[in-house]
């Protein structure tokens, strides 16, 4: 059965009959964007290994989409598996590939740093060769918050120097270099969002992407005391889904090329873990089961939170779920088949953001007193609005705005607009899908038709194992 493309948000007027492929889009985050893109009315590719997930979400969009969705089961360091890929896609215009598959946990990466750097590095490079041989229309790598270290500064902001404190932090900066490096040297389009501790539904008490969540729920609905690493009073911005991939599909089409800007992706806020594990506990009636503490763990940072304003500015992104709202919808989602817990039922709320940071300045020195002849000599006489000197910024005007950006700083190099998501605007509806067929002879020969793969049953096998989605600490 292929639906009618379902669109509440007006994105259904850039994405219905785009060509897209997600890599890593049987994961998580990766099977949540690929669940919307089809809804959107997007043709949608999904590459995967299943290494750290499973083929039900991709067998049920296969089932009801029909010919808009196909699942292509194999690692993205197959040539083989990405030729598939780029035969399934047909003709059409020029396609949009989210990278999100990759090796993503910070523990794991610390014991295995040369697989972790073999995935996510090299992985990423297949990823954007693909991209440049299929001609795309953009790449949008997913990142993350690790990337920032341990810095004291809070919030992150893009500016700031990154200091990675474990292989899979290091991996992903590697990954966004080289979404940089595409952009300068093959003119590839690419943006890099730094994802900050992402929760929701469909994700796994055994999911290594920011596990505290899942893990917080399965030890409180077993009765089991949750398992904090450290005094919990360390922090994150933690993020639901929904909004992650609002901002991924925002970055697919912003009009202006992003050129490899990293972009945070957050609710810009900040939770210690005990006050998480307070919430959780309230929402599932279970406060009475205290978190027990172990030593904490190598390679995590202590305090993360983000600054958000790049991505309002470039994206127009807005984070609309916050903290506890999302909360309570992951909850009721993991217990509607559990009549014995108390119906919950979430509530809307507002978004609370932290203030980007302010440079501190000497306050100002008092003027020396003037004489009654003085103060009668210095006084002013009223200009005529003709005389007035138009100003450079306009009362709504950010002045810090007109500052000449940097080229190797890593601010953003143009003033963006936001896309618009006026459903009537018909100055950035998008062209006709039809365009020219799959380039590239190591992609495989171009089709006439759109080829419907079967699933790779024997990928190549390799050491590697891409799990579909980012970890963050």
């Amino acid at each position: 059965m292929d639906h009618a493309p379902k669109d509440d948000s007006g994105l259904g007027i850039f994405y219905a009959d785009r060509r897209v492929i997600v890599t890593g889009g049987a994961g998580f985050i990766g099977g949540h964007l690929a669940e919307r893109l089809v809804e959107l009315g997007a043709s949608v590719v999904v590459v995967d290994n299943l290494a750290n997930s499973t083929d039900t979400l991709p067998r049920r969009l296969e089932r009801d989409f029909g010919k808009r969705f196909w699942f292509v089961r194999g690692t993205i360091m197959s040539t083989e598996t990405m030729r598939i890929a780029g035969n399934a896609l047909g003709r059409g215009a020029k396609p949009i590939v989210f990278h999100l598959a990759a090796m993503g946990s910070v523990i794991r990466s610390v014991e295995q740093p040369e697989m972790t750097m073999e995935n996510n590095v090299m992985g990423t490079l297949r990823v954007l060769e693909f991209a440049k041989a299929m001609e795309a229309h953009r790449v949008v790598f997913a990142s993350s918050s690790s990337v920032y270290g341990d810095d004291p500064a809070q919030p992150k902001v893009e500016t700031m120097t990154p200091k990675p404190m474990s292989p899979y932090a290091a991996s992903k900066l590697a990954g966004e270099e080289l979404c940089r490096t595409w952009s300068r040297t093959y003119g590839l389009s690419t943006a890099c969002l730094r994802f900050f501790n992402v929760f929701g539904p469909r994700q796994t008490a055994e999911s290594q992407y920011a596990a505290v969540v899942p893990a917080f729920t399965k030890c409180l609905l077993g009765d089991k005391p949750p398992t904090i690493y450290g005094d919990g009073e360390q922090s994150r911005d933690l993020t639901y889904v929904d909004n992650v991939i609002e901002a991924l599909l925002l970055a697919g089409v912003v009009e202006q090329d992003p050129r490899g800007q990293a972009i945070n992706i957050a609710c810009g806020g900040s939770t210690s873990i005990n006050e998480l594990a307070r919430m959780m506990g309230s929402i599932l009636r279970k406060a009475n089961i205290k978190p027990k503490h172990m030593p904490e763990r190598k390679g995590e940072v202590k305090h993360s939170s983000a600054d958000v304003s790049l991505a309002k500015k470039m994206l127009g992104f807005e984070p609309n779920i916050g903290v506890e709202e999302g909360l309570e919808r992951t909850l009721a989602w993991r217990t509607k088949d559990m009549p014995e817990i108390v119906t919950i039922t979430p509530k809307r709320r507002p978004v609370v953001t932290t203030p980007a940071p302010t440079k501190q300045t000497q306050p100002a020195k008092p003027a020396p007193k003037q004489t009654a002849t003085a103060q009668k000599q210095s006084t002013p006489k009223p200009e005529s609005p003709a005389a007035k000197e138009p100003s450079n910024t306009s009362n709504n005007e950010d002045p810090a705005s007109q500052t000449k950006p940097d080229a190797e700083s890593g601010e953003s190099l143009f003033q963006n607009k936001p896309v618009s998501l006026a459903r009537n605007s018909n100055k950035n509806k998008r062209k006709g899908s039809r365009g020219r067929p799959v380039a590239g002879s190591e992609l495989g020969s171009s089709t006439q038709s759109r080829v419907n793969p079967q699933p790779v049953t024997k990928p190549v096998q390799s050491k590697q194992t891409n799990s579909s989605g980012s970890n963050d600490s």
